[in-house]
């Protein structure tokens, strides 16, 4: 199983260049997650805590 490429944007906060990686990422996996961003953990949770369950994996079929 292949993990999914992380980038650290607390690199690219502090000056430093994160594209190479972020290309590197999107074209091995299509995808990537991003750490290191600086977003209020309490705004994070606010979508999710709206949906039905409180959860966003909690979706209405």
């Amino acid at each position: 199983m292949n993990a999914v490429p992380t980038i650290d944007l607390a690199a690219w906060r502090a000056g430093a260049a994160v594209g190479p990686a972020v290309d590197a990422a999107l074209q091995k996996a299509g995808f990537l997650l991003v750490t290191g961003h600086g977003v209020d953990p309490e705004l994070r949770a606010a979508p999710s805590a709206r949906l039905p369950g409180g959860s966003s994996r909690s979706r209405p079929r």
